[in-house]
């Protein structure tokens, strides 16, 4: 093994050493390409060795990869991490000290979707924080195409919003109120879900944090979207105070 593959692998393992939470694969190899360490086979060569040798294990989903730091890999960093050069250790704290928060948030929301017993497909949409599930949300879909756009679709940390006829009827004002609720309690984004012609599965109206209808009418799907809107601009308008509602 050539000194500098080895360096490869302390690099990562230090770069995961410097964070409390795992890094996904693009992340590490935006930055070790960046700084022109490697190339991009040679990088993925050694992650896959270090996930070999259990320096390292490998969370996988179907839409990335992620690494966590083992004893073995803390192990093998405090014996060789002289190795790397404190050129390379202040790029790599440089790094996280700039980008920290984004990195952090990127992996902190984590979903997959996988078949169920039902013959259906289950969405699990997790909130970690140190290793711990803050929200584990499961969605039951009736097919794999709809799990991966409600997966895609659903902001991290957003609260969940159903669109529903039997859901609670609320004014214009108790609407605003319930925004700002959401606002007043750190939730910056809200996820209004309007189904189709069938309406929503249930499964996704159980998990909902809200179920809200606007009228007991029923309403084309693609009218009720702009009917929406329009509420929720008119929300927005009474929680900071302007003309627009009357």
């Amino acid at each position: 093994m050539s000194e500098s593959f080895t360096l490869y692998k302390l690099i990562v393992l230090y770069m995961l050493e410097k964070v409390d939470f795992p890094l996904t694969n693009g992340q590490i190899s935006e930055f070790v390409l960046d700084k022109g360490y490697t190339t991009y086979f040679k990088l993925q060569q050694a992650l896959s060795e270090m996930v070999e040798a259990r320096f390292v294990r490998e969370e996988i989903t179907h839409n990335r990869t992620l690494y966590h730091l083992t004893e073995e890999g803390a192990s093998t960093l405090q014996f060789f991490g002289n190795k790397i050069s404190p050129a390379i250790k202040n790029d790599i704290d440089a790094f996280f000290k700039e980008h920290r928060y984004e990195l952090k948030n990127e992996v902190s929301v984590k979903a997959d979707y996988f078949p169920n017993n039902l013959g259906e497909f289950s969405v699990q949409c997790r909130v970690i924080e140190n290793e711990a599930n803050l929200i584990d949300l499961t969605l039951t879909v009736p097919s794999e195409k709809e799990a991966q756009a409600i997966r895609a679709r659903i902001p991290k940390g957003a609260a969940v919003v159903a669109m529903c006829v039997e859901g609670r009827l609320l004014s214009s004002e108790a609407l605003a109120q319930q925004l700002a609720g959401y606002a007043a309690g750190g939730t910056s984004k809200v996820c209004f879900l309007v189904g189709g012609s069938f309406g929503l599965d249930e499964g996704i109206k159980r998990e909902a944090s809200l179920r809200l209808s606007m009228s007991p009418m029923t309403f084309p799907h693609h009218l009720a979207r702009v009917m929406l809107a329009e509420q929720i601009y008119r929300a927005c308008t009474i929680n900071v105070g302007t003309q627009y509602h009357k």
